[in-house]
């Protein structure tokens, strides 16, 4: 069991971060009927959930380690650890929370144990070549905005930063984004706007700096 699953969301979740696709399309019904497939020995029937949600844990893990080696690793481990500890979803919430949740505390646990990439590393990685494009003069002018912008978040508290990449870069809904880092909707609405009041500070301070 442990070894087809460990070759399984090695090769699935490297795919992932490749990838644009969220996989097939499956319905609570259908997921609970994998589910209990798996328990009771069918363990190919995982692939299908793996390829529904690889794309999203990949991108959570992502956005806490803003690395994708990282990323890659944390999300195989988040589907390794929730499928070894299958007999302990009850079905309270849906699998996709639950298995975000996992994917979220995964990538916040290796976060906590690394040193964190600078920031000003992933921006360039996240940036077109400079030599490419008609108007390097317009080409530069986005890559200073972005790296500003990447920069302010960065100098967020982890959770802030966590919620306003999803909300922002991710495009989730703050239903979806409490249910990753549990907490109340109305809270990720409250800690969106004091983020976005800290943001638009440093922005506005950055900003002052260059005007000077």
């Amino acid at each position: 069991m442990g070894k087809f699953f460990q070759e399984k969301c090695l090769t699935s979740v490297t795919a992932a971060s490749d990838s644009a696709s969220n996989g097939q399309m499956l319905n609570t019904d259908t997921e609970n009927t994998i589910l209990n497939q798996i328990r009771q020995g069918n363990y190919s029937r995982a692939t299908l959930l793996i390829d529904h949600h690889k794309e999203m844990v990949y991108q959570i893990c992502y956005r806490i380690l803003l690395n994708h080696a990282d990323a890659e690793e944390a999300a195989q481990d988040s589907f390794l650890k929730a499928f070894e500890a299958l007999d302990q979803f009850r079905g309270e919430a849906k699998f996709s929370t639950w298995l975000y949740r996992i994917a979220y505390n995964m990538a916040l646990g290796k976060n906590r144990q690394n040193s964190r990439r600078s920031v000003w590393e992933w921006v360039t990685d996240q940036l077109p070549d400079r030599q490419q494009g008609p108007d390097a003069a317009e080409m530069m002018e986005q890559e200073d905005r972005k790296e500003q912008v990447h920069a302010a978040i960065s100098q967020l508290p982890e959770e802030e930063r966590v919620i306003i990449s999803l909300y922002y870069l991710e495009e989730m809904s703050t239903k979806e984004i409490a249910e990753v880092v549990n907490i109340k909707p109305n809270l990720v609405k409250v800690r969106l706007h004091r983020s976005r009041k800290k943001l638009e500070e440093k922005l506005s301070n950055r900003k002052s700096m260059f005007a000077l």
